[in-house]
């Protein structure tokens, strides 16, 4: 029997995110275990009813947090869920050629 990949698999094996947030600032580094616990909580929230939707890995760079997802769109929600709940600044740079984007949190 041959096994079968669905897309949101693929990208998780192949380590090919469509999104990063990257989380920083001080009070980021003041409230981290709150700020991680949020995202946590709110990934497996959007998980549950959209199987696209995933977290492929979070990673720490020196005192950044950056979280690596599957779709474009998943990483646009936990960046606005974490600026409506903690406010702080919000960017957004999106990919010219490739469906990618880049979300930027910091506070």
């Amino acid at each position: 029997m041959r096994e079968v990949l669905c897309p949101t698999c693929h990208k998780i094996k192949d380590h090919y995110p469509e999104g990063i947030l990257t989380l920083s600032g001080d009070f980021f580094n003041q409230h981290r275990e709150e700020i991680i616990r949020a995202l946590e909580k709110e990934a497996g929230r959007v998980s549950g009813r959209s199987v696209a939707d995933r977290v492929i890995r979070s990673l720490t760079e020196g005192d950044k947090l950056l979280v690596e997802t599957s779709t474009e769109k998943m990483a646009q929600h936990l960046g606005r869920t974490i600026y409506k709940a903690c406010k702080g600044d919000l960017h957004f740079r999106w990919g010219e050629v490739e469906k990618f984007v880049r979300v930027y949190w910091s506070r």
